[in-house]
């Protein structure tokens, strides 16, 4: 590359010569590489300071991933950043958990009897939610064009969603029931183990916050970190996954009712061509078919005892047993019964989660009958 067609960085100049010169020795080699990883590390702290600590103060860059041509690699980089909780600690995108911290989960009798059977609980990938335009809002902002690139985004993106509640578990919304089978269901009570949240690898849990654009510091962010890039001669390829995380705590005010608290899983799964078709299959995620017939994935944390057997490495791969600290554990603390539920059959359901409780999971929990429940079964006036 000719000198004249060249335009240096300020902080390029010091080692200028040795970017334009065409053949180097091995000292300069080595004195360019010096130059380089430190012209790319104060570029990747300016862009972290501008872009993601207004969002996430305790964020850092873990890991590079170089681009193009070696001898200009400084000028371009794929960043990671918040693959550990630990980044969002502290954040509007961190809940405050503690050992009183309670968390209600609506679904179906025949789902829980599945937790149990499972002993895991199931997150599904946001492309498979009831809200059609999951992650669709303000996606724009976030750097995320055309169906395509949404769809592979929220394909990574899976999701367990809950509602905040006081620690006796009775705080009950009624309008929440309607994902309960609408007083049909049961609502799971869960707690969830706060010694380990800031050691979760790509697992968080936050608030969705819900508003009717998408916050200050998101709007025109694309467009922002391009012109960053044009000015600093410092290019962030592929940006737009710094922020994904981020972007799926985002909703319309329109679902401000659901007062969602979200546990999220970022898994970047491998996709493998299957056998005489065009497509790809992720073959580390399970498979099932969502109401409306439509495919879905989804990913396990599981609970109870095989918590315990399922994240625990062998010793000489984990000396110290702190791999399953990486795993959010959550305990099922008490079940509400639903409403709606016929009386005559309640007790063979409360058998049988009892049952399985005790034998999938090793332990058990309080049954209760929701506090809409009287409400609902008293009887007529005028009837015995």
């Amino acid at each position: 590359m000719a000198q004249e067609d060249v335009k240096l960085d300020p902080e390029e100049e010091a080692f200028g010569y040795l970017l334009l010169k065409d053949a180097l020795t091995q000292e300069e080699e080595q004195k360019l590489e010096v130059f380089q990883h430190e012209y790319r590390r104060k570029k990747a702290d300016l862009f972290l300071k501008k872009f993601i600590h207004p969002l996430l103060s305790n964020a850092e860059i873990t890991g590079w991933g170089s681009v193009g041509s070696p001898k200009w690699f400084h000028r371009t980089a794929r960043l990671s950043a918040l693959s550990s909780n630990g980044a969002f600690k502290g954040s509007s995108y961190d809940y405050p958990l503690t050992t009183s911290s309670r968390f209600l989960h609506y679904t179906t009798p025949q789902t829980l009897l599945s937790i149990l059977r499972e002993a895991s609980i199931r997150l599904y990938d946001l492309n498979h939610m009831d809200d059609p335009k999951e992650f669709v809002f303000g996606a724009k902002d976030f750097g995320f064009t055309g169906n395509y690139y949404l769809k592979e985004a929220r394909s990574k993106l899976f999701s367990f969603s809950m509602v905040e509640i006081d620690e006796d578990g009775d705080a009950e919304d009624f309008n929440l029931w309607q994902y309960g089978a609408n007083g049909n269901g049961v609502a799971i009570v869960f707690s969830i183990d706060p010694s380990t949240q800031h050691e979760w690898g790509n697992y968080h849990l936050g608030r969705v916050q819900y508003s009717t654009r998408v916050p200050e510091h998101f709007d025109g962010l694309a467009d922002k970190i391009r012109k960053f890039g044009q000015a600093e001669n410092f290019q962030v390829r592929d940006f737009e996954n710094l922020f994904v995380k981020l972007a799926a705590f985002h909703k319309s005010e329109i679902f401000e009712f659901e007062k969602e608290v979200r546990l999220l899983h970022y898994h970047e799964h491998d996709l493998f061509p299957l056998p005489r078709t065009d497509k790809r299959w992720p073959l580390d995620l399970s498979l099932d078919v969502g109401r409306n017939g439509q495919r879905s994935f989804f990913d396990r944390i599981y609970i109870g005892k095989a918590w315990e057997s399922r994240y625990r490495l062998p010793s000489q791969i984990d000396p110290n047993g702190t791999a399953n600290r990486l795993i959010p554990r959550l305990k099922i603390e008490k079940v509400i019964m639903g409403y709606r539920l016929n009386p005559k059959y309640v007790g063979d359901l409360c058998d049988s989660i009892h049952q399985l409780a005790h034998e999938k999971l090793g332990e058990t929990f309080e049954l209760k009958p929701s506090r809409f429940f009287e409400h609902f079964n008293r009887p007529h006036q005028g009837e015995d």
